[in-house]
């Protein structure tokens, strides 16, 4: 009697085969060209969900995540400015691969795609990432669209919308190829936002580094911060106290809501349901002044930092909160029912419930602010040593979805970093969604993703 067949490795044990990086804090593992080789093929048929995929140069990460609080980092050397392509396998790999081509002038072999992404041919020069980075070209050449005979033999004709349109938050351009006006194909062509922000961090102590990141995008500028500060955090050893912890929460919390009362108006008023358009962007308008007189400003731009506090919270701005948050929650109770966007509204519940447990307590706390919630706190200070040679992941929920930050610290400095932002699985999905509709259904469908093209883009 024969035996029965191994059972195949899973993705996930073939990363774990790797090398540890001792550096990381992250769980990250140097994996050999042919261990790459095996996990990119186990891909194809392992449920294990590739988050996002980024170079430094030197290495190809991959984020690939076993559950949402699990991550894990595969990483391989890049050989000629090569890497073996996971698209193939999963097409979530497009998009960054496009894009490590476009910053550092690393192809991505059997790849799905290859066009550029970011780099129109607008750019002083090419792979700007790069050790050496290359000479542009010009005139640029106009970006490629696909068309092929079935396009032909459908009687399909291309109408390119954008860069400047009011479909998405920010430039993007749409490539719509039609059959009457039925979406038989819709590509994005992103780049227009990106504003080099991995080459800007280089240099910048953390507490530095964090101002800039909190303007990657102005819809999760708090998640991006957050998400930034576990990393650096993680990196140095750092465990922030749980007074800080909660009122992070509760400021993603707040974040989300006035983002899903930003995106539940402009769906709402689509849909004609204008009275409740009203009604979302009037509690959205309460949320914002609240979030300034609790935390500096209406977006929550100046107060986090690594380990501690820029500025600290206002009390009696916790105090503005909390009476907001109950008009807030009173104001939804009269809507009804039958609206879309139901999904985003159970949303705003669950974040109503988690800002309040944040701010409600700390507003009675005679030592907020002091200690280990002083304002100015800097990971090496509570650490006790410099935050060095170490890397780290951080992880914070926008409304749009999970960012992670990853972060090498280099005698107390950045050295290299990425942001792996879900406004640009966002974009991916957006185009597949759109295959089918009738074109004036466009906007209703953008409006439902709330894409924000400078999370994109950066």
């Amino acid at each position: 009697m024969s035996a029965a067949p191994r059972p195949r490795p899973s993705a996930a044990t073939l990363v774990r085969a790797g090398r540890p990086v001792p550096s990381s804090r992250s769980g990250r593992y140097l994996l050999s060209q042919d261990q790459w080789a095996a996990f990119a093929e186990r891909l194809d048929s392992d449920p294990l969900h590739l988050s996002g995929l980024w170079s430094d140069g030197a290495e190809i990460h991959a984020l690939l995540l076993e559950s949402a609080d699990a991550p894990l980092i595969a990483s391989v050397a890049v050989e000629r400015q090569r890497f073996l392509a996971l698209s193939p396998m999963r097409a979530s790999a497009i998009l960054p691969e496009r894009i490590v081509r476009d910053l550092w002038g690393i192809e991505a072999m059997a790849a799905r795609d290859l066009r550029p992404w970011l780099d129109h041919g607008a750019w002083g020069l090419t792979a700007p990432l790069a050790a050496r980075p290359g000479p542009a070209s010009w005139p640029p050449e106009p970006p490629d669209f696909l068309w092929d005979e079935a396009d032909d033999a459908a009687g399909a004709f291309q109408l390119p919308i954008g860069p400047v349109q009011t479909l998405t938050i920010g430039p993007a351009q749409f490539r719509l190829t039609l059959v009457g006006e039925r979406i038989r194909r819709l590509e994005p062509l992103l780049g227009a936002a990106h504003r080099g922000i991995a080459l800007a961090l280089r240099g910048l102590q953390p507490d530095q580094a964090i101002r800039l990141v909190a303007r990657i995008d102005a819809t999760a500028s708090v998640a991006h911060q957050l998400a930034f500060a576990r990393a650096v955090e993680a990196a140095s050893g750092v465990q922030p106290g749980r007074a800080t912890e909660a009122l992070r929460r509760a400021m993603g919390a707040l974040e989300r809501m006035a983002i899903d009362l930003h995106h539940l108006a402009r769906l709402w008023s689509l849909r004609g349901h204008r009275a409740a358009a009203a009604r979302a962007g009037s509690l959205r308008g309460m949320l914002l002044p609240a979030a300034e007189a609790a935390f500096g400003d209406r977006l929550m731009m100046r107060s986090l930092a690594p380990g501690g506090w820029s500025v600290a919270p206002d009390k009696a701005g916790l105090a503005t909160m909390a009476a907001t948050l109950d008009k807030v929650e009173a104001g939804l109770d009269p809507l009804p029912d039958d609206l879309p966007g139901q999904d985003r509204l159970l949303s705003i519940e669950r974040d109503l419930v988690l800002c309040r447990s944040g701010c409600d307590p700390l507003r009675t706390v005679p030592e907020f602010g002091q200690e280990e919630e002083r304002p100015g706190a800097r990971a090496e200070e509570h650490s006790g040593q410099p935050v060095a040679d170490q890397e780290g992941l951080g992880m914070a929920e926008a409304a749009q979805g999970q960012v992670w930050h990853w972060v090498r610290l280099e005698n107390g400095v950045v050295s290299a970093w990425h942001a792996v932002d879900p406004n640009l699985a966002c974009v991916a999905a957006l185009a597949s969604e759109a295959v089918g509709l009738d074109r004036d259904g466009l906007a209703l469908l953008c409006a439902r993703f709330g894409v924000s093209v400078s999370g994109a883009d950066q």
